[in-house]
């Protein structure tokens, strides 16, 4: 039976958080233990390794290294140290090995390497030669580059936004592996790069003209027994490296109806193009939500994109909570921040106990300027919390819940993903018994929240991963580029890789 190694590799970064990642952010498993661990979450490895161990394969579980939310550009010194040991079961096993598998994200960036997904795969070859496939899987937010496409045989990418098809992308992943195994024949890789970046509710796949446009491609699959795997990516816009864009893509298995379906994805892309200034956030300002709240009442999501973590961001900002502060701090409000001292802090005076506090501006110094609150501390937790979402845990270092008149605020000191109430129900509070909740993340995903609030207000707030894209600064990505510039037009060209 075929042997298959299976490597992971998880982050993404935003280049505007002036806070760089390190290692100990990240979740580092190898050999068995990796495998094992995935059995338990909702992930693309335990989707491939069910497919692999229904045809009886033989799985060799390398390294994982998966950060369980997204920071600054990782420090050098850490990704050497993370290139070395994803080479290291290569280096070892390649020889035994007929297949290999690697899961990753793509919107990875170290302090001298911008694409060290691309980086990684390049090494791999190196050792293991072009004669085995190499099939990864992508998020749709990945930056899809040459050097990754040029050292793969194929690849699978996430059809959906707010992503729920983890398991299912690692399954297609499986399939197009055994597919290359069986064949022994290297796809033909399509790419129409597009030089847009999109943010806003258009591309919540669900309902949004994003997803229309993944499913054309997904119709091709299914249309066209050619055609092994498609998908639309679109970058993560806050990951400022040369070759961030969109791209339209499909897999074929040959060349047999390759300038038809090579039209359809330009078709796709066109498509893509004509329908960008509508794939743009619309933002509020805090005002707006204050009026709908007056006239309509809560509970209000205050969405706050620009502090996501999930997307790159510090998690500190504090610009919400001091408008909520301003505005009316009778008012039942939710709000969580990134802020170690201040939890530190809230921990010494323990619980029960009045303190002031500085909060905000702990790691973003620049963008965000602390507030002084004097605040009871009602609970402190040190232990990790459970992830609502995918399962397992998540950890969030000590965290502390104090409260300032209506307002309790979840200050915690590592970051986590901030998109579901994981930060609130695991530290005692439901978002389902406040007037505003603030959520760190460009989409509150609806059955957490939207389900039940009567309005989500995505606001136009600093942050490093502002949905207001021309307020960030990019530098060094590919221009022109939209929205950053005006380009007059756009013809779809097709890049074939095989």
């Amino acid at each position: 039976m075929p042997t298959i190694l299976i490597n992971e590799c998880l982050q993404e970064v935003s280049t505007f958080n002036p806070v760089q990642s390190h290692l100990g952010q990240f979740y580092e498993t190898e050999g068995v233990t990796f495998l094992e661990k995935h059995k338990k979450i909702s992930s693309e490895v335990q989707g491939a390794m069910s497919v692999f161990e229904q045809c009886d394969y033989k799985l060799l579980g390398g390294y994982s290294a998966r950060m369980m939310s997204s920071g600054g550009v990782l420090k050098q010194h850490d990704f050497d140290h993370i290139q070395k040991q994803f080479l290291a079961p290569i280096l070892e096993h390649h020889e035994k090995c007929d297949a290999f598998y690697f899961s990753l994200h793509g919107a990875m960036q170290a302090e001298t390497c911008d694409d060290p997904e691309g980086f990684l795969l390049k090494q791999a070859v190196e050792i293991i030669g072009k004669e085995k496939p190499i099939i990864i899987s992508l998020d749709l937010h990945g930056i899809l580059t040459e050097k990754m496409l040029q050292n793969i045989w194929a690849f699978s990418v996430l059809h959906t936004y707010p992503h729920v098809d983890f398991v299912e992308n690692g399954e297609r992943a499986a399939e197009l592996l055994i597919h290359c195994l069986k064949t022994q024949k290297r796809p033909i890789l399509l790419d129409i790069p597009i030089p847009a970046l999109v943010r806003g509710d258009e591309l919540i796949t669900e309902t949004g003209i994003y997803g229309k446009l993944i499913q054309q491609t997904i119709d091709l699959v299914e249309q066209n027994v050619e055609v092994l795997a498609g998908g639309v990516m679109i970058g993560n816009p806050f990951t400022d490296v040369p070759e961030l864009k969109s791209h339209v893509l499909l897999t074929l298995d040959n060349d047999q109806k390759q300038a038809e379906l090579s039209k359809a994805c330009q078709k796709i892309a066109a498509q893509f193009w004509e329908n960008k200034h509508l794939m743009q956030a619309e933002l509020f300002r805090m005002s707006d939500a204050f009026e709908f709240y007056q006239q309509v009442g809560g509970p209000v999501i205050l969405a706050d994109a620009a502090d996501a973590t999930s997307s790159g961001a510090s998690g500190d900002s504090n610009v919400i909570l001091k408008a909520i502060v301003d505005y009316d701090a009778s008012i039942p409000s939710l709000v969580p921040i990134l802020d170690a001292p201040a939890a530190l802090l809230a921990k010494e005076a323990g619980v029960g106990n009045q303190l002031t506090l500085q909060l905000g501006g702990a790691c973003d110094k620049k963008r965000f300027k602390p507030i002084t609150l004097s605040v009871e501390v009602l609970h402190i937790n040190e232990d990790p919390i459970p992830n609502v979402s995918h399962g397992g845990v998540y950890d969030a270092g000590l965290t502390a819940v104090v409260g300032y008149k209506k307002i309790k605020i979840v200050i915690f000191s590592q970051p986590i993903h901030l998109f579901d109430p994981s930060i609130f129900t695991g530290n005692g509070c439901d978002p389902k018994e406040f007037d505003f909740i603030v959520v760190k993340s460009p989409h509150t995903q609806y059955h957490f929240f939207s389900a039940w609030s009567k309005k989500t207000f995505v606001l136009d707030v600093p942050g490093s991963t502002s949905a207001n894209l021309p307020s960030l600064g990019h530098v060094n990505c590919q221009r022109p580029i939209y929205p950053l510039d005006f380009i007059q037009s756009f013809i779809p060209q097709t890049k074939g890789y095989s």
